[in-house]
């Protein structure tokens, strides 16, 4: 073999360990993201060669990272006058003395101007576009293979989610789209269509107002005594009636109430609702019973669009909750999750929070 044969072969069978490096490290939720984002890029690869189809999805999001920094600052420098497009081609703008005169601009001038300001849009939502389904490939770093479903993303509904991701470019935001279709990729009809529209419509100021609401969620219920009990440590009635305003939640002028049926569980009967953060909360009786809370109800999208926050339970609203539940002779804790067998949980580090034994 000659010495150019052997660099070619050393080179090929690198490439074989890089297109399997790659797939282990990125997982099967960011290969889908990546699959349902640039899907015509696949449709170049033939069935059986996924290896081929790996490397290039590794050699696309290097390109597509370059490509979005560029287009970023082509953008701001169409944006600011110093760049503008003739013929296809973006070129300096050199500033004449006439340039200063105030004069009507021409048909051909117009025209241009609108081209110009069409590609600048089309730039920002390709820059968007890029980093939101980034922020998805990190949000699938930490999602095992096996949660992650084989059922492919609706086509309909990622053509509606990209025109409303292609549109955000405050990053707080674009992190809640890159949830979404993370969490659609693992699960597809987690999200609706009308929480993506809901989300297309959603300012910084409505996002972070229903951020202050999740702490008080339990299971799809908000209990009215409790929050009212915190005062300003809580949410006020406006605001409550703003989330009702939005679609979150319902009930605020009415007189809801949500439900609790216990049971059996070994010698008592219990009732629970376990958080993301891998804590719960825990009702427990002696006798059979429900518990009736007065409540504001969280709708559909609202449940849908709270999955996308991270957020621990308020102890104080907890604590009142508790007082609630004590008048009906029923105990209330809450505490970190373990695991003790295959099939048995408890409760640790627990916190006791009415008097009841």
């Amino acid at each position: 073999m000659s010495d150019e044969d052997a660099k070619k072969s050393d080179s090929s069978a690198k490439g074989e360990t890089d297109s399997e490096e790659i797939a282990s490290l990125t997982g099967k939720l960011a290969r889908k993201i990546w699959d349902t984002a640039y899907k015509e890029l696949k449709n170049v690869f033939r069935p059986g060669r996924i290896k081929d189809f790996t490397a290039a999805l590794a050699e696309a999001r290097y390109q597509f990272k370059i490509m979005a920094v560029q287009a970023n600052v082509d953008a701001k420098a169409i944006e600011d006058g110093t760049k503008r497009i003739v013929n296809g081609q973006l070129v300096d703008v050199k500033p004449r003395a006439e340039d200063q005169a105030l004069t009507r601009p021409s048909n051909r001038e117009v025209i241009s101007f609108l081209a110009t300001d069409t590609l600048f849009q089309n730039l920002n939502q390709f820059v968007n576009f890029e980093k939101i389904v980034s922020m998805a490939e990190e949000e699938a770093a930490s999602v095992a293979d096996e949660k992650v479903s084989d059922e492919p993303v609706d086509e309909l509904w990622f053509t509606r989610w990209r025109k409303g991701a292609e549109d955000v470019s405050q990053e707080d935001l674009q992190r809640l789209w890159a949830k979404v279709l993370a969490g659609e990729s693992i699960k597809p009809g987690s999200y609706s269509l009308r929480t993506l529209h809901f989300l297309s419509t959603m300012s910084r100021a409505e996002a972070e107002l229903i951020a202050r609401l999740a702490p008080f969620v339990i299971k799809d219920m908000i209990v009215r005594e409790a929050v009212s009990e915190l005062g300003s440590k809580g949410l006020a009635f406006p605001e409550f009636l703003k989330l009702e305003d939005l679609g979150v939640i319902s009930g605020v002028n009415g007189l809801l109430s949500g439900v609790l049926n216990f049971f059996p569980f070994e010698d008592k009967l219990i009732w629970f609702y376990e958080y993301k953060d891998g804590y719960a909360l825990l009702f427990e009786s002696k006798e059979p019973k429900t518990l009736d809370l007065g409540c504001y109800i969280v709708t559909g999208i609202g449940l849908e669009v709270l999955t996308l926050g991270d957020f621990s339970a308020n102890i104080d609203y907890l604590r009142a909750v508790g007082k609630i539940a004590q008048k009906s002779n029923i105990k209330m804790r809450y505490g970190k999750i373990k695991v003790t067998g295959p099939t048995t949980r408890k409760l640790v580090n627990e916190i006791k929070l009415n008097d009841i034994e």
